[in-house]
C-alpha cells in the first residue's frame, strides 16, 4: 500500500516552515492526552516550566496565575521562559476555553492539538474525577468544536495528532514531531521519548486521581490505633477505615488537631481509632488503614502487633 494512502493521524495548519523561537502551547481537553505529548516533549529535551514534574509535566506556576484570570502575570512569565530558553512548551488543558487570549499573549505560539476518543476521554475522567459519562462526552464535543473554530478562523501553526494513532505508532510520532520542531536530540532522548508512550500508565492514572491520598498507620498504644491521612487534590478531610486481620472493623474522620501535623501541612489530619473492646488482641495480628475512596493502604499498614503494644 502507498504510504499516502496510510493514516497516521498528523496532518498540519499554518506555516509548516515555523519559526522555532516561539512557545509551544499544547492543547487538548482534560484527560485527552495532553500529558502524553507534554512527556514526550520533556524527554526529548524540552523546557516545560519551572514547576512542571512527571508524569504531567504541567507548570503549577504559570498555570496558577491563568486559573486565576491573571494575564499580565502569565505573560512576564512567559516572556522570562523565552529569554531563559530557547524553547519552552505549556500544558494546561483549560486553555481550550480561552485560545484566542493565549494566542495574543504568547505571541503566537506554536500549537500541538491532541484529539482523543470521546469515550475515552470520559471514563478517564470517571477515573479519575469521579464523573458521569455523558456529561463529560457533551463537554468533550463542545471544546473539540470550539478547537475547529479557532483552528478555521486563525489557521495557527499546529500540528494536529490523534491520540489513538500515536500510541499504534509511537516511533512514527516521535521522528514526526522531531521534524516539525526542528529538533535534534539523541538518539537516548529519543528512545526515552518513545519508551513514554503507552496506554493508560499507570502512574499518571495513580496521580492523576481526585480522590488520591496519602498518609501513614502511625502504630497501636493499647487498642488505640492512631496516624494521619490527607487528600491530595480536596481540602476536605477523608474517612479513614480500620481493618483487624483483613476484616473492617470500623472508620474514623482524619481531621483531629496534632500540632506536628498542623505545621507539616497546615490543617487537621490526625486520626484515632479504638479498636472494639469485644475483638481480642494478640500478637501477630495485622492492621491495616485506608482511605475509603482510595486504592492503596496508607504506609505502614500490614502492621503485625507487639505484646508490647497491646499490654501498654
Amino acid at each position: 500500500m502507498s504510504s499516502e494512502l496510510i493514516n497516521r493521524g498528523i496532518t498540519y495548519t499554518g506555516d509548516q516552515n515555523i519559526d522555532i523561537n516561539h512557545p509551544i502551547l499544547i492543547v487538548g481537553v482534560a484527560r485527552g492526552g495532553t500529558s502524553l505529548v507534554a512527556g514526550v516533549l520533556a524527554k526529548l529535551g524540552i523546557f516545560m516550566g519551572e514547576k512542571a514534574a512527571p508524569p504531567v509535566y504541567e507548570d503549577t506556576k504559570i498555570s496558577q496565575y491563568f486559573e486565576n484570570g491573571d494575564y499580565t502575570m502569565v505573560k512576564k512569565i512567559a516572556d522570562e521562559y523565552s529569554q531563559k530558553y530557547k524553547r519552552w512548551a505549556w500544558k494546561r488543558p483549560s486553555t481550550i476555553n480561552h485560545l484566542k487570549s493565549i494566542d495574543n499573549i504568547l505571541n503566537k505560539p506554536i500549537y500541538l492539538i491532541i484529539f482523543k476518543d470521546i469515550l475515552s476521554v470520559a471514563q478517564r475522567n470517571s477515573i479519575s474525577m469521579l464523573t458521569e459519562t455523558m456529561p463529560i462526552m457533551k463537554r468533550a464535543l463542545k471544546e473539540y468544536g470550539m478547537v475547529v473554530d479557532f483552528i478555521e478562523s486563525t489557521n495557527p501553526n499546529a500540528m494536529l495528532l490523534s491520540y489513538e494513532k500515536i500510541l499504534k505508532d509511537p516511533q512514527y510520532f516521535v521522528e514526526e514531531l522531531c521534524n516539525y520542531l526542528k529538533l535534534s536530540p539523541s538518539d537516548a532522548k529519543k528512545r526515552a521519548a518513545v519508551d513514554f508512550i503507552m496506554p493508560d500508565p499507570k502512574e499518571y492514572l495513580d496521580k492523576s486521581r481526585i480522590t488520591k491520598a496519602h498518609g501513614r498507620l502511625g502504630g497501636i498504644n493499647g487498642r488505640r490505633v492512631y496516624g494521619w491521612a490527607k487528600y491530595l487534590y480536596k481540602n476536605e478531610p477523608p474517612k479513614v477505615n480500620i481493618y483487624f486481620n483483613d476484616r473492617l472493623v470500623g472508620s474514623v474522620t482524619a481531621d483531629f488537631p496534632r500540632k506536628d501535623l498542623i505545621k507539616q501541612f497546615g490543617k487537621e489530619c490526625g486520626y484515632f481509632f479504638d479498636i472494639p473492646k469485644e475483638i481480642y488482641l494478640k500478637e501477630g495480628d495485622i492492621i491495616r488503614a485506608k482511605v475509603s475512596d482510595e486504592i492503596r493502604d496508607l504506609d505502614n499498614s500490614y502492621l503485625k502487633l507487639k505484646d508490647e503494644w497491646i499490654n501498654n
